[in-house]
């Protein structure tokens, strides 16, 4: 039996993000508000990150708590500075970072950490960090007195274009990442590109695949631009990086606009179509312990979401191809040798997308133009990913 296909067509579905997605530009700083069926989100790009303590004071918080991680405690402070200076009463709180800490355990010390704060519920969490920071400090926040609100001071790459923005918070089970979690908005998010200077090139290269995607899902003009660009977004040129994570945060604000939960059933801006290249990515990190990153696992598994396209007869070899060079031009891995396929196949097989037991992948049908494909052959899945762990082609 074929597979299934739910197709996005391009326009309607950029036509629908340009609809909810409203941008202003001031000086260097520009902002980005989308709707949820709850509230309106601001999220500014090209702020700083002292601006979340004014955000927190404007939305007359009785309290904050900026959590952290040890990295990004010098940041959480200069928040609490701003937050003290203003009249507002800011608990800086540091938790451990890393894949292998988003756990409940960390969620109950945190829960406690709020409570020793004297947090109520007109209080505002300040999320200051990378993914796990974020996704943490989001999910305690949906559930601590039933939802205190928040705001996220993306410091990595991968958050500022990712994580921040969509309202997807959770922590692991050893059977899968996120398996517990809820969809809670952010008020706000504050994008500051100076956090990004004392970052690593590899850990930055993580959010290059984000915004890869982006274009690859709903934007063959941002993609261009991507090839045209590579050797400047390497080298995290301002003027390049700064339009390039306005534009892919429009297109997931966009599509979150759409559909905040991601429905069930697939639909002309269906956010399942971020999960391009999550499939074979989540099995990645799972497989090799969270030791292949989450933005190089996106990328591999792009790579490997691709192929099974082709196979599929859905997408053409040609762009296939030119994803492909994408990425490796971004300094972006396509192939992960050595990794055990079964593994990462068994890994893919606990995905929450999937129904009736069957895979359900996103998959690219032309470059801007994704579709949901219900019931991937297990057999084509496993192709492709042996293909990856022999190093590709």
């Amino acid at each position: 039996m074929r597979p299934s296909c739910e197709c996005g067509g391009k326009d309607d579905a950029i036509g629908m993000m340009e609809a909810m997605v409203h941008t202003t530009q001031k000086a260097q700083r520009m902002i980005v508000h989308t709707k949820s069926a709850h509230h309106l989100c601001t999220v500014i790009v090209g702020g700083n990150v002292e601006q979340a303590a004014g955000l927190a004071k404007g939305m007359a918080a009785s309290k904050a708590a900026a959590v952290c991680c040890q990295n990004t405690l010098p940041i959480a402070r200069r928040i609490e500075a701003a937050a003290t200076g203003g009249g507002l009463d800011c608990t800086v709180i540091a938790m451990d970072d890393g894949e292998e800490n988003k756990t409940l355990a960390t969620v109950e010390n945190l829960f406690n950490e709020f409570q020793k704060a004297g947090l109520d519920r007109d209080a505002v969490v300040i999320a200051v960090g990378g993914g796990v920071v974020g996704d943490v400090a989001g999910f305690v926040a949906s559930a601590f007195l039933r939802g205190v609100r928040l705001i996220h001071v993306p410091t990595t790459l991968l958050a500022m274009v990712d994580s921040s923005i969509g309202g997807k918070t959770g922590v692991n089970l050893e059977g899968g990442k996120n398996l517990i979690g809820a969809f809670y908005q952010p008020h706000a998010v504050v994008i500051d590109f100076s956090t990004l200077q004392t970052l690593p090139p590899q850990e930055v290269r993580q959010g290059f695949a984000e915004i890869a995607k982006a274009a690859c899902i709903a934007s063959p003009a941002l993609f261009a631009k991507l090839e045209q660009n590579a050797t400047a977004m390497v080298s995290l040129e301002p003027s390049v990086l700064e339009e390039v994570v306005k534009q892919a945060v429009e297109i997931k604000a966009g599509i979150i606009s759409q559909d905040e939960r991601e429905s069930r059933i697939p639909h002309a801006a269906s956010r399942m179509f971020l999960n391009f290249g999550h499939s074979i990515g989540h099995g990645l990190e799972k497989a090799s312990k969270f030791s292949i990153r989450h933005g190089d696992a996106v990328s591999i598994g792009m790579a490997g979401e691709c192929g099974i396209a082709v196979r599929l007869g859905i997408l053409e070899q040609s762009d296939a191809e030119r994803i492909e060079r994408l990425l490796s031009s971004l300094g972006l891995p396509t192939s992960a040798p050595g990794v055990d396929a079964n593994s990462v196949l068994n890994a893919m097989e606990y995905d929450k997308k999937n129904r009736g037991g069957g895979l359900v992948m996103a998959l690219p049908s032309a470059i801007g133009s994704p579709t949901i494909v219900q019931g991937v052959p297990r057999e084509d899945a496993l192709d492709e990913i042996m293909k990856l762990a022999k190093g590709g082609d």
